[in-house]
């Protein structure tokens, strides 16, 4: 009985054990369930601490962008505001500039209608057909119509038929952009008639064709009237310088026929012989009348001048002078009259000295004249194989009547002699063409 309660206190302990074992096992399967719950909570926590973080991340990320943003776009805003207010400036600018433009144009615009308005010369706009469109107070006067009526009249009520189908002509060929110059002859309503010269230019439009023409009108009546009483006057001079020509030559011709009387009368041979040199002198001055050049009265043919003045002289030379050889060598064959009759006294006195003083019988006479030009020089060489002339020559107190002469037409053409006197007789004169119209008063 002892031993039967001692086995159930056992039993009773070993169940009290096994209920504590089984207490025991369900206290670590919650503690278990707990440490897992706590692990799965720690999971979670963790898992959303780093969308915490990620998402402080991410908007520390947008934070800063948005304020990098901000300032680029406070910087381009504060740039595009300067901008703005440049453009705004440029427009203010602008503005002036087409208000001062403006004023310019308009002030350009007053200017030309007063210069147009107070030209001296008529200015019209005409159309295609010749019908005024606009004109100023000149050209009203020049076709004699009061003020503001010649617009809207045709020019053909102021020109004949003839000229009307001139001008539409030249209108035609404004079409290609020509300018045309021409003249008429218009008929006030008067009944006056006035000649003028009209200047028309095309005006085109955008396209280039031709809508309208600018006419200038110049009345040249009074010039041309002008123009007409001058050549009356200059016909009536020519005329009269034609019948003093035909005089003057009838009358060197009368002295030099009357000084040819006279020396073959002469006894005495030194008047003889002074009236000869005379009657020369007259020659070479007559022969300038016949030699003149046809197609330009200016100038006279200078190779027959020579020529004929050589052969009047060796004409009334002795018998044994007349085997001299002249030698022309002119490289001009034409020259001015004003310089003719000195250059032509200066060679008939040269060959007249040869002829009297250069030349025995038993000599082979040679005779050389050259003419030419060196740049704006005229140049005239003249020679003979002659005896020469003994000593210095002053040619400006040489006794001869030949010497004094080729000096003083020298002084006239303001030319430079040379002379050589030790082989034969050398002469160069050097004159430039400035001395055709400045002669030397001598």
């Amino acid at each position: 009985m002892q031993a039967r309660m001692v086995n159930e206190q056992f039993n009773l302990e070993i169940t009290t054990i096994e209920q504590e074992n089984s207490f025991l096992k369900k206290s670590n399967t919650n503690l278990n369930q707990e440490v897992e719950i706590s692990k799965k909570i720690s999971s979670s926590l963790l898992y959303i601490l780093s969308i915490v973080v990620l998402v402080l991340i991410f908007a520390i990320v947008i934070y800063y962008d948005k304020k990098r943003y901000s300032r680029r776009l406070e910087v381009e805003v504060s740039a595009k505001t300067k901008e703005l207010n440049n453009s705004r400036m440029v427009l203010k600018n602008i503005d002036a500039e087409k208000e001062i433009l403006a004023s310019d144009m308009m002030n350009l615009r007053y200017t030309y209608e007063n210069l147009v308005q107070n030209l001296g010369e008529g200015v019209g706009v005409i159309s295609p057909d010749e019908e005024f469109l606009a004109v100023n107070p000149a050209a009203e006067k020049i076709f004699g119509i009061h003020s503001k009526e010649l617009v809207g009249r045709n020019l053909r009520e102021f020109i004949d038929n003839e000229q009307y189908n001139m001008v539409l002509k030249k209108t035609l060929n404004l079409n290609d952009g020509e300018i045309s110059s021409y003249e008429l002859t218009i008929i006030r309503p008067t009944g006056e008639k006035r000649n003028i010269i009209v200047t028309a230019s095309p005006i085109n439009n955008k396209e280039g064709k031709l809508i309208s023409i600018l006419g200038i009108y110049r009345d040249i009546t009074d010039r041309i009237n002008d123009e007409n009483k001058i050549k009356e006057i200059l016909r009536k001079n020519i005329d009269l310088l034609r019948e003093l020509e035909h005089r003057v030559k009838n009358n060197i011709q009368l002295v030099y026929s009357i000084t040819r009387m006279l020396t073959q009368t002469e006894k005495n041979e030194n008047v003889q012989q002074i009236m000869n040199k005379f009657e020369n002198s007259i020659y070479v001055i007559s022969l300038i009348h016949d030699l003149i050049l046809p197609e330009d009265k200016h100038y006279i043919d200078f190779q027959r001048y020579i020529n004929d003045i050589f052969t009047n002289l060796i004409s009334s030379t002795p018998n044994n002078l007349k085997q001299i050889k002249f030698e022309n060598e002119n490289t001009i064959d034409k020259i001015s009259i004003n310089y003719a009759t000195s250059l032509g006294m200066i060679v008939n006195a040269l060959i007249s000295n040869s002829l009297i003083h250069a030349f025995s019988e038993e000599t082979n006479k040679i005779i050389t004249l050259k003419y030419y030009r060196i740049d704006d020089e005229n140049v005239l060489e003249y020679s003979d194989n002659g005896i020469g002339i003994e000593g210095d020559i002053d040619i400006t107190n040489y006794e001869s009547f030949g010497l004094k002469m080729i000096y003083l037409q020298s002084r006239q053409l303001l030319g430079k002699l040379e002379i050589e006197t030790n082989d034969g007789f050398y002469l160069k004169l050097s004159f430039k063409d400035l001395a055709i119209s400045t002669f030397k008063k001598v």
